[in-house]
């Protein structure tokens, strides 16, 4: 009763595939670039065979092994070989010119900072430096969120000429509706995890990956779930009753939910005018699962993580849980409710 929408799943998973490898052939592309421009080790090894340069070895209380090269030339590199951990590198100089800038460069898991005073240059490499997983997350979030607003509004598509067809279908309108909401669900959830395995990949090819699971829990990686779906219900929830340009409704859902989320959280300068504006817009912004997503530090909620001392993070994931099924409840209900 769905082979339809199976078949819009599996062309959109088929796109979200592509662009996924694309990003992955870039990022071996520049791998493979950065190899030919030289690495840091490359340098180093440089510095060491020059004559005059002094080399001192030595192995730190924690079984850290640290080498130490001064170059004539006043250069200064230190290595600390952390092993699995990989290697934090400290280079030091005087600067080629007066400027004073900073610079910092993230790789997969090869993090390089530089900064110049105008008189020496500071350059700090870590090799396999670790990365948060709420990052991870928080981009398969994202690409979930783009995939649900892709799929959303299949009623809609249903009434735009198909309704008579999908009303003589030996199924209950109900059932056809949560059936044909699941298997958008397991759609948007395996977009998901393609880019999650993606990202992954795209590490990997520069360093071994190396990931922090600190302050994850079941119900942050459930975040990442869960708000992708409910914003995909509260599309179908807006769309359900239409039968012409719902594409642009669904064109318009980030543009439009944008201006509420940032209208109601400015002030307006305290004025009364501005009071009632933010007023307005704050109460908009609570029927969008997006303003309840945080992408602050503090928060880490849409991007999968979460600070366990936060005590929003369960009201907001609660509230989004609320909104997916009112929207679809109210999705369904719409859908019973058409006529041919």
């Amino acid at each position: 009763m769905t082979y339809v929408e199976w078949l819009r799943v599996r062309n959109v998973l088929r796109v979200v595939a592509i662009v996924l490898g694309a990003l992955i052939l870039i990022a071996g592309i520049v791998r493979l670039s950065v190899i030919r421009m030289g690495s840091v080790d490359d340098m180093i090894h440089h510095v060491q065979t020059e004559p005059g340069t002094k080399k001192t070895v030595s192995t730190l209380p924690d079984g850290t092994i640290e080498t130490i090269l001064v170059a004539p030339d006043g250069k200064r590199i230190v290595v600390d070989d952390h092993g699995y951990d990989g290697k934090h590198i400290v280079i030091t100089g005087p600067s080629k010119d007066k400027s004073t800038d900073t610079n910092h460069l993230l790789l997969g898991s090869l993090r390089i900072d530089q900064s110049s005073d105008g008189k020496e240059t500071r350059t700090t490499v870590d090799t396999n430096s670790v990365t948060p997983f709420f990052f991870i997350l928080g981009f398969a979030e994202f690409v979930g969120l783009i995939v649900a607003t892709v799929l959303a509004a299949p009623f809609a598509r249903e009434n735009d000429g198909h309704l008579e067809l999908a009303l003589t279908k030996p199924i209950g309108r109900a059932e056809f509706a949560l059936r044909t909401m699941g298997v958008d669900a397991l759609g948007i959830v395996a977009a998901g995890a393609l880019s999650i395995v993606a990202q992954i990949v795209i590490q990997a090819i520069f360093q071994i990956p190396h990931y922090d699971f600190g302050g994850l829990t079941l119900f942050a990686v459930m975040m990442s779930v869960v708000l992708p779906l409910a914003w995909y219900a509260m599309l179908n929830a807006a769309t359900a009753s239409m039968r012409r340009n719902y594409g642009a409704l669904l064109g318009l859902a980030w543009p439009i939910a944008a201006v509420i989320t940032v209208f109601a959280n400015l002030t307006l300068g305290g004025s009364i005018v501005g009071n009632i504006v933010h007023a307005i817009f704050w109460a908009l912004s609570r029927l969008i699962p997006l303003s309840y997503a945080s992408f602050t530090p503090s928060h880490r909620v849409a991007m999968g993580a979460v600070n366990v001392g936060d005590p929003d993070f369960f009201s907001r994931f609660a509230i989004i849980c609320a909104l997916l099924v009112v929207y679809g409840a109210l999705a369904v209900w719409q859908w019973r409710r058409v006529e041919a």
